[in-house]
């Protein structure tokens, strides 16, 4: 049996990682840690400014109070987990992590604290529909794709070491599943992230004391196309039905711009 550490940022009760975990169970071991409420949009952060209080749920299931993913997987490498686990899945989120989603996602962090750890890691991320607004209507949601895929994603990533070896290399994959029903999902497709607009919404309004306040996050991204590359980007293939796979790493050094730095700045 493989040995599997599942995390999340929508909270240690949340529909997708429980889910996940009953797809798992025929094939490994799973140990649950993640955060006790939902820590959406919080990056790769680590709580250093407080304490962290750890709560055992259920056997292999753990809650961190106001922990972020980062957290949990960091605390279970180095305190609750008798060994490393063959690899580390952060979701299913409630919800898509496409383009620059994977900058501020903490589902995204999570696998990346994996990879920091040298252990394989993925993110899963399920897209909803447009009449599902809340999480609490998402609950509801059966997973459907996830579950006719998820086992075969990890069964393919754990056996061909070769084709994965990048993974090795403080590198993860982010898988997002299209909405829709399983007839609808034409498999999988390789993708780069793309591109989109945020816009800097936010709603002010101001409590029974007169202070004013602000909700952030009210704006739905909008995607920009860019014809750059021939690579289809997970946007796109999320819209065409297919199940996005993108491999994403750690190392953010733009390349190409290295030439025009030395001109610069030491020419």
């Amino acid at each position: 049996m493989l040995d599997i550490l599942l995390t999340n940022d929508d909270g240690y009760d949340s529909a997708g990682i429980l889910s996940l975990r009953d797809m798992l169970q025929e094939i490994a071991n799973v140990t649950i840690i993640a955060p006790s409420k939902d820590k959406s949009a919080c990056s790769h952060s680590l709580t250093l400014d407080s304490c962290i209080k750890l709560h055992k749920v259920d056997e292999n299931y753990y809650k961190l109070d106001d922990a972020t993913p980062g957290d949990c997987v960091f605390l279970g490498f180095s305190k609750i987990l008798k060994k490393k686990p063959n690899l580390v899945i952060s979701g299913i989120n409630l919800g898509a992590n496409l383009g620059e989603d994977t900058s501020y996602s903490g589902t995204i962090a999570g696998a990346f604290e994996a990879s920091l750890k040298d252990v394989r890691a993925i993110a899963l991320s399920q897209v909803f529909k447009e009449n599902y607004k809340t999480k609490e209507q998402r609950t509801g949601f059966d997973f459907e794709i996830a579950k006719k895929y998820v086992v075969d994603i990890v069964q393919k990533v754990i056996s061909n070491k070769n084709e994965f070896a990048f993974l090795d290399n403080r590198q993860i994959l982010n898988i997002n599943f299209p909405s829709g029903d399983l007839q609808e999902c034409k498999g999988y497709k390789s993708t780069r992230l793309g591109k989109r607009d945020y816009a800097n919404e936010a709603m002010e309004s101001q409590n029974p004391r007169g202070e004013k306040y602000f909700w952030l996050g009210l704006h739905k991204p909008k995607e920009l196309i860019d014809n750059s590359c021939d690579i289809i980007t997970d946007i796109s293939a999320i819209k065409e039905k297919y199940i996005s796979i993108t491999p994403i790493m750690l190392d953010k050094t733009s390349y190409n711009n290295i030439n025009a730095i030395d001109n610069v700045f030491t020419n």
